[in-house]
């Protein structure tokens, strides 16, 4: 079993809610953990021990999830965590315009994929866990 942490910021959910209907992932190769109120109520002094059981950290960017302080502190966490594999931002919203003043963190700069119209954030989340 691979197990997948999904971060993104509330205001976002909309997008993650969209991207969960499109998910074509078998339940019994992977588990795939995102915050969601009344589902999984982890306080986010817990966070740490969640992250510290995935394999791999999705990351929905966007303008919102980066300025999201438990977005940015989860990211951190996987950071540091050991265990991760590998931390996967995934692109949202048009966050990466050259005229924007968000910061990317460094250490993920080089490892973005770009969904669009054409290529949805779901196939691209399936593609990154099938070579798991």
């Amino acid at each position: 079993m691979i197990n997948v942490f999904l971060a993104y910021s509330s205001f976002d959910r909309n997008i993650l809610l969209t991207i969960l209907d499109d998910l074509k992932l078998s339940q019994e190769r992977y588990y795939l953990w995102y915050y969601l109120p009344g589902k999984n109520d982890v306080p986010m002094e817990k966070i740490h021990e969640v992250i510290a059981d995935m394999d791999i950290f999705l990351l929905l960017l966007s303008e919102n999830s980066l300025h999201s302080p438990n977005v940015q502190k989860e990211l951190g966490l996987a950071f540091e965590e050991k265990q991760i594999k590998e931390i996967c931002p995934i692109t949202v919203d048009n966050c990466l315009k050259e005229d924007t003043d968000i910061k990317i963190p460094e250490f993920i700069k080089e490892n973005i994929y770009y969904s669009n119209p054409m290529i949805s954030a779901a196939r691209i989340i399936e593609g990154i866990l099938y070579k798991y």
